[in-house]
């Protein structure tokens, strides 16, 4: 698991207007599960957080990963 820290003194959205937002966190998570010795399944999570306020973005991801 990782978390980074990040101070966004502006951060600019897509209507062009400057927001002051502070510190944002960005958790990243990333598991494997082997269903055979050749297959993993993965899952990831990530995302965006404005320390106090309100989620940003965030993301699931899925995906195998086959062993040639």
């Amino acid at each position: 698991m990782l978390l980074l820290a990040v101070y966004s003194p502006f951060t600019k959205f897509y209507e062009g207007t400057w927001w002051q937002s502070g510190t944002l966190l960005v958790p990243f998570s990333s598991w494997d599960y082997s269903i055979s010795k050749k297959f993993k399944y993965n899952i990831s999570f990530s995302g965006t957080w404005e320390v106090g306020k309100s989620v940003l973005q965030y993301q699931i991801l899925t995906g195998g990963k086959i062993m040639l």
